[in-house]
């Protein structure tokens, strides 16, 4: 090969792969009245990050800023302005609400221009397609209710008594409110990508019944079928109908097991199993370790048990297992060229506990500790312990 001739290809090569970045670029800009801080930080999904999701730095400059970055499929896209007054903070921790923060449609290709303003929320939407343009009406709608709602919370949280009691009721009459206004939208909307990606939202934060999500799910047309919020809700639904009460338990196989040994949940016929979804992040999940393990050990004879970890560190997943002696069969949930274990059952709130009878007929599910929880031990006993 000549020198030319080679130079010529190594040029088309580098053409091409600057040609692929270019096409998976997007850009947001804007100026915000109010954006008084320096720099804010855009939180973006990313199934090849260890993560699940990246975090990227955005400079801000006499309220203004530019963001360029890249992304490689339709994504919903977050960014925290780093303005505290938008923060709900109560003592030292604070209340998430969507009102406090940008939300963004993005996508290879995108150039989305931002404005608005900030108060004590961000009334700030994005605009320049069909895709933000929907996301903007919807927000606009639902971010000053949200932001009125969850002040009502952080007042309820300085008060007492029956002074407490009736400023958190008038913060539940807003956030009730809300969900309505989401849920009417989503229904008036089923041809925009804000709603097929708000009624994923709703399913993940078990906002509105199963059955409720299939029927506005049902209204969607393919017109957004490839987006990952569309695939996400289609997958819940197939776990929601699949996992109830009756039917015999979607079989697990794995190999995301501590020792990497595949797991099939199948193996476990004659016994019964209980299937418990957690996570180490999860507090009330680790509080009901203790009191599982007490059970497992109580009937060993009889009853086995699967923990599903929703994690992303293996390592934290291995010492949670040691330290609090889950003598059982686990799987990690973090793998997501596998299959989502918590779709497939459709969890959404954690901890969650499904009880299998030695058939593999689903026979329970509770969500919870404490009295939401207790039902499945007294479940177990009713079943398991020698009267």
């Amino acid at each position: 090969m000549t020198k030319s001739l080679f130079a010529l290809l190594t040029a088309l090569m580098l053409f091409a792969n600057t040609g692929i970045a270019q096409n998976n670029t997007f850009k947001i800009h804007g100026t915000i009245k109010g954006l008084d801080s320096e720099k804010m930080m855009a939180i973006i999904t990313d199934a090849e990050d260890p993560n699940g999701y990246r975090r990227e730095e955005i400079t801000v400059t006499d309220e203004s800023f530019e963001f360029i970055s890249e992304i490689k499929e339709i994504t919903h896209v977050t960014i925290s302005t780093g303005v505290d007054r938008v923060v709900k903070w109560v003592g030292r921790g604070y209340i998430p609400v969507k009102s406090s923060l940008l939300a963004v449609f993005v996508y290879p290709g995108a150039d989305i221009k931002v404005s608005g303003d900030i108060s004590d929320f961000i009334n700030a939407y994005p605009e320049g397609d069909e895709m933000n343009d929907g996301l903007a009406e919807l927000n606009k709608a639902i971010f000053p209710v949200m932001n009125e709602g969850v002040n009502y919370s952080v007042k309820a949280a300085k008060l007492e008594g029956d002074e407490k009691v009736e400023v958190e009721k008038k913060g539940a009459v807003l956030s009730n409110k809300s969900l309505k206004m989401k849920e009417q939208f989503i229904a008036d909307n089923p041809e925009l990508l804000a709603s097929v990606w708000m009624l994923s939202d709703m399913a993940l934060r078990n906002q509105l019944p199963m059955s409720r999500i299939d029927e506005l799910h049902a209204q969607f047309s393919n017109k957004h079928s490839q987006t990952m919020y569309y695939k996400e809700t289609a997958e819940r639904l197939v776990g929601f109908k699949a996992t109830k009460t009756g039917e015999i338990a979607t079989n697990i196989i794995s190999s995301n097991t501590p020792d990497g040994k595949v797991f099939n949940l199948e193996n476990l016929r004659g016994k019964y199993v209980v299937i418990d979804f957690w996570g180490t992040w999860c507090g009330p999940c680790m509080q009901g370790m203790p009191h599982l393990r007490e059970y497992y050990l109580k009937y060993k004879d009889k009853l086995e048990v699967l923990g599903i970890a929703q994690d992303r560190d293996v390592q934290l997943w291995k010492e949670a297992i040691a330290k609090e002696k889950m003598e059982w069969f686990n799987i990690i949930n973090n793998d997501k060229k596998s299959v989502d274990w918590v779709l497939k059952y459709n969890v959404s709130g954690f901890p969650t506990k499904l009880l299998i009878n030695p058939e593999g007929e689903i026979i329970g599910r509770w969500v919870g500790e404490g009295d939401e929880g207790e039902g499945l031990y007294e479940k177990l006993d009713e079943l398991l312990s020698d009267k």
